[in-house]
């Protein structure tokens, strides 16, 4: 399963005044095994049950240029046997205990994770270090999964426009960068997979100092402890310094790329700017989702109020910004145009939006109001079980800490109309960008 995060926010802390103690939002506590391995947990007794997920620092932008899809691909061989378990038992096993499981597959890192009740933990980890140190699927499996993705890919992507449409907009954004090619893999290097190719990328990444295990539910520090070191005490090595991925270059200009496709129902219009990741520039991340509440966050934001319900030349419009990447993230404003509403117009309408909070700024009444809104949406995050293991390792396997997660409050509330105006700079209609146009007509 390949995923894209949209990144939620979850704070613990509801007003934040000189008489509101800063607090951390899930009160997490960390260790670190002798391999490397570091172990996080989160304690919440409510309930018999532990969500928990086991982190690669690895992804698809860790792929040897040619081998797309590879990390995908060995996500699904995970659930393909190991000598004492058979093709598929893994989930037979975890969902006859009441488990829910699977994996998912990101540019930056590779994840596994269930929730289960506590009586079945240790025999889920069991099952979990089996298949990290012992991966060893059938061959005929091998080949049959290798048409189950293709296949994956014809369905999700080949016939969808809007996904072929975006698609390309990630190879303009991101030339000679790995963040340009599909997490899913290029068709015709797909057809290439294999099980040396995967093995090769298992014995590169998938080291203990190369993970986070998070835990959040019924379980204490105490408890983690010993069956990590249990289960997890496995041989490491040094991961190569390659891991380390490149910053993606500034675009010098804008990029128009319009498409057509007979299967488009509704024209989409998007506009992808570069922007830095939490660890590259906190103060410019922090301030960008500030922006991204305040122009588009619910139905009483600016962008929603101006384009949809005042001018009505949009039916929706967005902005999502994601600060936890490994490399350069991106802003991207989408919408979708309201009916015989052009390219030409939707774009000018969106660039004099911009413009003119650029020019203007946001009162400070709004970013007062986005601020509370942010903090009052993780009231109840820590009733959430895999809220707090998602964040958590989403935050660990992209370089940030584990205080920059849990003092996200603290740092939100310190965001200034400085910071808000120079982040509002980075996508300025002049500023370099892949701007996107969807229609319907003849197959380009």
């Amino acid at each position: 399963m390949i995923k894209r995060f949209s990144f939620v926010i979850l704070f613990s802390c509801l007003l934040l005044t000189s008489a509101c103690k800063p607090e951390k939002i899930y009160n997490a506590e960390t260790f670190t095994l002798s391999n490397g391995l570091q172990v996080v947990v989160v304690e919440n007794h409510r309930a018999p049950v532990v969500a928990y997920a086991l982190w690669v620092k690895a992804g698809s932008a860790d792929e040897v240029p040619g081998q797309s899809g590879v990390a995908h691909f060995l996500e699904h061989l995970m659930f393909k046997g190991t000598p004492t378990l058979k093709p598929g038992e893994y989930s037979r096993k975890m969902r006859s205990w009441g488990a829910n499981e699977n994996a998912f597959t990101s540019y930056d890192y590779t994840g596994f994770f269930a929730t289960i009740s506590k009586d079945k933990l240790e025999n889920a980890l069991a099952l979990e270090a089996d298949r990290l140190q012992n991966l060893a699927p059938p061959l005929d499996h091998v080949a049959s999964e290798r048409l189950v993705v293709i296949e994956e890919r014809r369905q999700r992507t080949e016939n969808d426009p809007r996904a072929i449409f975006f698609e390309k907009l990630d190879t303009k954004l991101y030339p000679d960068h790995p963040y340009g090619r599909p997490i899913i893999g290029w068709h015709n290097e797909m057809e290439q997979l294999d099980w040396p190719r995967s093995k090769s990328f298992i014995d590169k990444w998938y080291s203990p100092s190369n993970m986070a295990l998070v835990f959040s539910g019924d379980i204490t520090v105490a408890e983690a402890r010993s069956l990590a070191k249990k289960y997890f005490m496995l041989k490491d090595y040094k991961v190569p310094a390659a891991h380390t991925l490149p910053d993606a270059q500034p675009l010098a200009t804008r990029e128009i790329v319009k498409g057509t496709d007979p299967l488009v129902e509704q024209p989409i219009y998007a506009q992808k700017f570069l922007a830095p990741n939490l660890t590259q520039d906190h103060k410019a991340a922090l301030a960008l989702l500030v922006i991204q509440d305040v122009i588009a966050g619910n139905a009483a934001s600016r962008f929603y109020q101006s384009l949809v319900v005042e001018q009505k030349v949009a039916t929706s419009v967005n902005v999502s910004y994601d600060p936890f990447k490994r490399s350069t993230s991106e802003i991207i404003i989408w919408a979708v145009p309201a009916e015989g509403v052009s390219f030409e117009t939707i774009n000018q309408k969106i660039n004099e939006e911009v413009a003119a909070l650029i020019q203007d700024g946001i009162p400070n009444e709004k970013i007062a109001e986005s601020k509370k809104r942010l903090i009052e949406s993780a009231a109840y995050a820590r009733d959430s079980l895999m809220g707090p293991v998602m964040d958590i390792g989403r935050a660990l396997s992209t370089g940030a800490t584990l205080d920059d997660i849990e003092m996200l409050p603290v740092a939100i509330e310190g965001v200034t109309q400085k910071d808000i105006a120079n982040a509002l700079r980075l996508i300025a209609p002049d500023k370099g960008n892949i701007t996107g146009w969807l229609e319907k007509g003849d197959a380009q």
